[in-house]
C-alpha cells in the first residue's frame, strides 16, 4: 500500500515539474512573439530626409496700401460735395478725379492771386515778386485742394457721402485700397524674434480658402516691440507672393514662417530619443537586441530631430521609447529618463 502510494506521488511530481516547465516555455515563446510583433511595429530605419524650422503667427489679411481720403489730404478747408466720379467697387487709376467740392472762392482767390503776380512783375522789386509768386502758388494749391483724386491705381470700398452734403476738412469721403497685393502682420513672442530675417519665405494658409497653401515673404519687421498685458511681442508683415483670385482684406490667416532648413541629413523621430544621466541616446536594433547608443543632436522640428553623431544610414531604431513595454521597465532599472520633450528643441515643420 506504502508503495503505491509513493509511485502516485513520484508521479504527480514528475507531472507537476513538466507541467512548470511546459507553461514556462509557453511563456517564453509567447513573450518573444509578443516581443517580436512590438518591435516590428515600434522600429523605423535611419534615413536621411529634410527638415524645416518654422515660427507660427496668426493675423488678418490686408491690402498693401488703403487709404480714407479727406479733402484735408488735398489742403483744403471743408465745403460742399458739388460731384461724386465714384461708387464703391469701382476700379480707378491713379490721379483719377473721384469727388469735387465747391470752388468758388478757391477759384476767385487764384484769379485775383494771379493777377497781382502778373502786375508785380511789372513795376516791383524782386522781393515783391518773390511773395506774389509764392501767393500764387498757395492759392493754386488750394483751388487744387478742392478735387479729391485717387492716390494710387486700386479700388473704391467706401463711398461716405452723396452729392450736396457739406464735408469738414478731415471729413472721409472715400476709402481706396491698393488691391494689386496683400499682406498679413503678425505678432511673433519676443524670444523667438532674433530668428527673423527680411526675406525669409513664409506659408499661408486661410480658412476662406481651404485646401490652398500660399507663398509668402517676410517684408517687414518692425523696430519697436509691443506690449499687452506683460506679454512683449514684435509685429512682423508677411507679403503674399501668389496671384489670388477670391480675396478680401480682414480674412484671417495662419503663418508659418521658415527661419531655417536642413536637407539631406540623418533624422529621426524625438519619441526614439531618451535620456541616461544628461546623455542624449537612442535604442539601436543590433543582432536582434536593444542597445542603447550614444547619438549627438541637432535642430529640431518639433517631431523630428537631426542626428549628427552616433547613427548611420540604414541602422535599425526603436521608436516610441516612453510606451516600449519592456524596454520601458528595463530603463527603469538603468536610471534611462524619458524622451526629450518637445519644448526647447525647436519648433518647426517637417
Amino acid at each position: 500500500m506504502k508503495r503505491s502510494i509513493s509511485i502516485i506521488l513520484i508521479v504527480i511530481l514528475i507531472g507537476g515539474i513538466g507541467f512548470f516547465f511546459w507553461q514556462k516555455n509557453s511563456a517564453d515563446k509567447a513573450a518573444t512573439s509578443t516581443q517580436r510583433s512590438r518591435r516590428r511595429n515600434m522600429t523605423i530605419t535611419v534615413n536621411k530626409s529634410s527638415l524645416e524650422e518654422t515660427i507660427s503667427g496668426s493675423g488678418y489679411v490686408k491690402p498693401i496700401e488703403e487709404n480714407s481720403l479727406s479733402f484735408a489730404s488735398r489742403g483744403a478747408t471743408g465745403g460742399e460735395i458739388e460731384v461724386i466720379k465714384v461708387q464703391e467697387g469701382d476700379r480707378v487709376e491713379k490721379g483719377q478725379l473721384l469727388a469735387e467740392i465747391d470752388s468758388d472762392d478757391e477759384r476767385l482767390d487764384y484769379l485775383n492771386t494771379k493777377n497781382n503776380y502778373e502786375q508785380t512783375l511789372i513795376s516791383g522789386s524782386k522781393t515783391e515778386i518773390e511773395e506774389a509768386k509764392l501767393k500764387l502758388e498757395i492759392a493754386k494749391k488750394s483751388l487744387g485742394g478742392t478735387k479729391l483724386k485717387a492716390p494710387f491705381t486700386g479700388i473704391i470700398t467706401e463711398v461716405a457721402v452723396e452729392e450736396g452734403d457739406y464735408v469738414e476738412s478731415n471729413d472721409t469721403v472715400v476709402q481706396v485700397i491698393d488691391n494689386s497685393a496683400y499682406e498679413v502682420e503678425i505678432d511673433i513672442d519676443e524670444s523667438e524674434s532674433r530668428q527673423l530675417k527680411l526675406g525669409q519665405k513664409a506659408r499661408i494658409t486661410m480658412e476662406a480658402l481651404p485646401g490652398e497653401e500660399l507663398r509668402g515673404e517676410v517684408v517687414d519687421i518692425s523696430a519697436i516691440a509691443e506690449e499687452d498685458s506683460g506679454v512683449v511681442t514684435v509685429p512682423v508683415t508677411i507679403l503674399i507672393k501668389d496671384e489670388i483670385e477670391f480675396i478680401k482684406s480682414n480674412f484671417s490667416a495662419e503663418v508659418e514662417i521658415i527661419v531655417s532648413e536642413v536637407n539631406n541629413k540623418l533624422m529621426i523621430p524625438l519619441t526614439a530619443i531618451f535620456n541616461e544621466k544628461g546623455q542624449t541616446k537612442a535604442m539601436k536594433i543590433v543582432d536582434g537586441k536593444e542597445v542603447p547608443v550614444n547619438i549627438k543632436t541637432g535642430v529640431s522640428s518639433g517631431v523630428y530631430v537631426v542626428v549628427l553623431d552616433g547613427l548611420v544610414e540604414g541602422d535599425e531604431i526603436l521608436i516610441n521609447t516612453h510606451n516600449a513595454g519592456t524596454t520601458n521597465a528595463q530603463n527603469s532599472k538603468q536610471g534611462f529618463g524619458g524622451p526629450f520633450p518637445p519644448g526647447g528643441m525647436g519648433r518647426g515643420r517637417k
